[in-house]
């Protein structure tokens, strides 16, 4: 063997070594599992039948070692029940709309989740958090169909999908839990079901606070951080995008929200000296259905809404006990309401076309 030989395979071994050491691939006793240490990614492979198992041990995983990814390749992943994740930081990811879709099983049975302090609503994932320590959840790039249902709850049939709380420890307390949520890229679509609200799906995205319940009243525990939803699509759902207590940087945009029973929802993020926030160049078609919006503010304050096109519901925006909010240059049209507020906010209205009543 001559010495350019002896080199080309002491190369090609060399290159092997680094590989093999580098990229660790670790699949346990999980043949639809790959998790790579170095990344901290776990790679999701469809069954083909029930994954609800998989996917939950793919995030126990990745939140056991820190700041990570969960990836579901392209193909087709049946949830039947709830996926608890604590303290997860990081990315929740598919391969692309339409390319990867998560389907729920077709029951009308889907369990309550069996989580202290938690009300007693149904959800498909559920995020929270035990400490205050900061942390990113990222949801991306995938196609979510809802075909499950679960008892009457407080006026309604059905469940949550994404459900993403802050520090969870029994009780309110002043501290904000300094979390950022990101939701980017991904289609929630529900089913029509036989009973009010004649969807099957409460909140597809709901962001907040603890909750806890005292008799009829809710409250919720804050959260700061940034949350962003973008370039997201909503259809046939209950409350498309929905804040509770959120006090961080508020940033919904270029989302489309279709027969939905109310659109973005904003429910007490009422912090002093809040960042700029905005609701902007979102389309919302059919939502707002009695009593709810295309845009409800509720108790909120520092938000601008501009540019949206809210069309054919019940209520375009509505705005009560919230102040310093901007709504410029919305188009509102064919609304039963198209505009909805209280006279001791600080409200600005500019250059907005609409069609039907107002009323304050």
């Amino acid at each position: 063997m001559n010495k350019k030989s002896k080199f080309r395979k002491s190369l090609i071994l060399f290159l092997l070594l680094v590989l093999t050491t580098s990229i660790p691939l670790v699949s346990s006793q999980n043949s639809y599992l790959e998790y790579n240490e170095t990344t901290n990614t776990c790679t999701v492979y469809p069954t083909g039948s029930d994954d609800t198992i998989n996917l939950q041990e793919a995030f126990n995983l990745v939140t056991a070692n820190g700041k990570g990814r969960v990836k579901l390749v392209e193909g087709e992943y049946t949830v039947n029940e709830e996926i608890v994740v604590i303290n997860f930081d990081g990315r929740f990811m598919g391969a692309g709309q339409g390319k990867t879709i998560l389907k729920t099983t077709n029951r009308d049975d889907w369990p309550h989740r069996d989580v202290t302090y938690f009300p007693e609503v149904a959800s498909v994932f559920l995020f929270y958090q035990d400490d205050v320590e900061e942390r990113t959840i990222e949801i991306s790039d995938m196609t979510v169909e809802i075909h499950a249902t679960t008892d009457y709850y407080d006026m309604f049939f059905g469940l949550n999908v994404f459900d993403i709380y802050g520090c969870v420890d029994g009780y309110i307390t002043e501290d904000e839990t300094p979390l950022n949520t990101v939701f980017t890229h991904v289609k929630i679509i529900g089913d029509t079901a036989d009973d009010w609200p004649f969807v099957n799906t409460v909140n597809p995205l709901q962001v907040g606070g603890q909750p806890h319940v005292d008799g009829g009243d809710w409250s919720f525990e804050p959260i700061a951080g940034t949350h962003i939803v973008k370039n997201c699509y909503f259809d046939t759902l209950g409350g498309a995008v929905k804040y509770n207590s959120v006090n961080g940087k508020i940033d919904v945009k270029n989302n489309v929200i279709k027969d939905c029973y109310g659109g973005i929802t904003l429910y007490f993020c009422d912090t002093v000296d809040a960042p700029k926030r905005e609701i902007k160049s979102n389309k919302i078609y059919g939502s707002g259905a009695f009593p709810f919006a295309g845009i409800s503010i509720w108790g909120s304050n520092s938000f601008e809404i501009k540019h949206n096109k809210i069309e054919d519901g019940y209520t375009g925006i509505d705005v009560w006990m919230s102040d310093e909010i901007l709504i410029k240059g919305n188009l509102i049209d064919g609304n039963d309401l198209d505009l909805s507020w209280d006279m001791d906010g600080d409200i600005t209205w500019k250059n907005n076309k609409y069609t039907t009543k107002n009323w304050s």
